[in-house]
């Protein structure tokens, strides 16, 4: 890949400070979604 097309990807991606904030607010939502989800599916198996 050339460094031209290399250094334009990079000016194009969002700010690294965001996207691991946003990263931890999708998991922390993950993780709590997938807390009730859980609990749903044992109460129908029983």
């Amino acid at each position: 890949m050339s460094p031209t097309l290399v250094a334009d990807y990079r000016l194009c991606l969002p700010d690294k400070s965001i996207l691991q904030s946003k990263l931890r607010e999708l998991t922390e939502l993950a993780l709590e979604s997938g807390e009730g989800n859980e609990a749903e599916q044992d109460g129908a198996s029983k």
